[in-house]
């Protein structure tokens, strides 16, 4: 099988200060996403915990998950 090369070509390790503003990042809209919930706004919530999964997968250096929405 042929195996596509990843689009990001970047794979450089990543600094520790990326790592924790990535962390933080997720983070603060982890955060938001409850506030917003418990304001029953599922929508927005919804769309807080997207970009925090987003942060994330650029932690762990992965292809962010295609935004579907």
């Amino acid at each position: 099988d042929y195996i596509m090369e990843p689009k990001n070509k970047s794979l450089k390790a990543m600094s520790e200060e990326e790592k924790v503003n990535y962390a933080n990042m997720a983070k603060s809209h982890t955060l938001r996403a409850r506030q917003l919930l418990e304001e029953d706004r599922l929508h927005c919530a919804m769309r807080e915990l997207k970009e925090a999964q987003r942060y994330l997968c650029m932690l762990q250096n992965n292809p962010s998950p295609s935004s579907r929405m």
